[in-house]
């Protein structure tokens, strides 16, 4: 119908505000449905939606008409008194409450209800059937939609709080029809893997309509068989589902149950940093007494320094303990020196007897030589003499000198020989001992030249009745001769 030129054309806030003055006409009106959200902003006013079987409205209470009203909750069947009005900045429409009254329980809620009672008499909310929560889980499971925003929520309080949680997602809808399955199928995954800890069932917040697949009754049966502890964080904390109820642990929100599932990190390594604190007290306290018992002993130390200073060290790290049986041990490594003492008395006593016998095995060997030469040699001017009168002087002269050249040669070689066993014999004569001579060992080699000492050397000094430990202290190179010319004069 084409438009006539007298017709007034009409502005958008005009007309808004025309059908505000008809809805008018119609109050005060009074409309019963069930609450399906609510909210208070900071404002104080309310925000909230009612429904039934086919429609939903939006509703609004101011804060001067609230904070005189009861508080009513999700799925809750009410009364509201109040008049339409069309919001001209997005043109909605919505109820203006100024009373509400509770008109009994909503369809849902009732539903809701006879589902609490029903599971609450087979015990499936009992806390005694409840599952411990590890405290320091190694890896936690996450069943939940991979588009909410929970799952992130979730994740990132887990990175910050705990780092040291490994995680596993297990999709699954959290909302509408066919969720409910998909949540119980995602908890079978889970317990089938057997690969976490824990299991987070989360979900952010919504309608009573929105959370319904958590108030499943098969849910809640997978929940209570489910072999791995199960924290529900399923929307605000003013939301409470079956599953809330069924789970070993309820968090009030997704962000919540992120908390309570792995321990901070900050908490665990002060906790550790705690507990260390007096075990190394400990450790310090035994190695100061194990040090004190060291310096007690230090006298035989000392004198054994190069025999027990490794077994110190070890002893010092080893055995912590004050009752280290020192002094039996003491008792133990003096008998085994007097053991190694006597040992090396019998090998010096040995090796005497072996140059003594050695001393008149050449001497008789010498005298054997000399004997054969000697009879060779009157052998020799036998046959000249006897057997061969034709051979000339000049050639059994050259034969002659010969022998005897030879003759005089292994003589001299035996008595070098002879001269070097007497000195031996000498130096190890017990008597020799007792005129003042005295063994000096180092490092177990015998001292023989004053270049193998140098200043503070252990040295071990052994006589015919004993033996001694010494330290070197001024060393000299002036020759023993001098010092005995010295002594001679005196």
């Amino acid at each position: 119908m084409p438009m006539q030129k007298s017709q007034r054309v009409a502005t958008v806030s005009e007309v808004v505000s025309l059908i505000n003055k008809q809805l008018e006409v119609l109050s005060p009106l009074c409309v019963q449905g069930e609450i399906s959200e609510f909210k208070i902003y900071t404002s104080g006013h309310w925000y909230f939606t009612i429904k039934d079987r086919d429609s939903q409205l939006h509703c609004a209470m101011w804060k001067s008409i609230a904070v005189r009203q009861k508080v009513p909750h999700v799925g809750s069947l009410v009364k509201l008194y109040g008049s339409l009005s069309v919001y001209g900045r997005n043109g909605s429409l919505s109820f203006i409450a100024t009373k509400i009254e509770d008109a009994g329980e909503g369809a849902l809620y009732e539903e809701f209800l006879r589902l609490k009672n029903k599971l609450e008499a087979q015990g499936l909310f009992a806390q005694s059937i409840k599952k411990s929560i590890v405290r320091i889980p190694r890896r936690v499971g996450i069943v939940t939609s991979l588009q909410a925003a929970a799952l992130y929520d979730v994740l990132n309080r887990l990175r910050e709080r705990s780092p040291y949680v490994h995680v596993d997602v297990y999709p699954a809808l959290v909302q509408g029809e066919g969720a409910a399955q998909s949540l119980i199928d995602a908890i079978k995954r889970a317990n089938d893997y057997l690969r976490v800890d824990v299991i987070l069932l989360v979900r952010g917040g919504g309608s009573i309509q929105d959370l319904w697949c958590f108030n499943d009754e098969n849910l809640v049966h997978a929940i209570r068989e489910s072999s791995i502890p199960i924290i529900a964080g399923v929307g605000h904390e003013t939301d409470i589902t079956l599953a809330d109820l069924a789970a070993d642990l309820r968090a009030p929100t997704p962000t919540a149950a992120a908390e309570v599932a792995a321990e901070k990190k900050d908490v665990l390594l002060s906790e550790l940093e705690s507990h260390w604190r007096p075990i190394a007290l400990s450790i310090a306290s035994k190695m100061n007494l194990a040090e004190q018992d060291v310096v007690h002993f230090s006298g035989f130390y000392e004198s054994s320094k190069r025999f027990l200073e490794p077994l110190r060290r070890h002893m010092q790290l080893a055995w912590p303990y004050k009752s280290f049986p020192m002094e039996k041990f003491e008792r133990n490594f003096s008998s085994s020196l007097d053991v190694i003492r006597t040992l090396l008395h019998d090998k010096i006593k040995t090796r005497e007897d072996e140059v003594g016998k050695g001393a008149d095995w050449l001497i008789k060997r010498s005298h054997s030589n000399y004997s054969l030469l000697r009879n060779q040699f009157s052998k020799a001017l036998a046959g000249i003499k006897h057997s061969r009168p034709r051979i000339e002087f000049s050639k059994v002269q050259n034969q002659i000198s010969m022998v005897s050249k030879y003759a005089v040669f292994k003589m001299k070689s035996e008595s070098k020989r002879l001269e070097l066993v007497n000195q031996a014999m000498t130096i190890l004569d017990p008597k020799k001992l007792r005129a003042g001579v005295a063994f000096i060992f180092k490092d177990g080699k015998t001292v023989t030249s004053i270049d193998q000492l140098q200043s503070h050397d252990l040295v071990s000094v052994m006589l015919t009745d004993g033996r001694f430990d010494a330290r070197v202290g001024t060393i000299s190179k002036e020759s023993i001769h001098k010092d005995y010319d010295n002594l001679k004069s005196k």
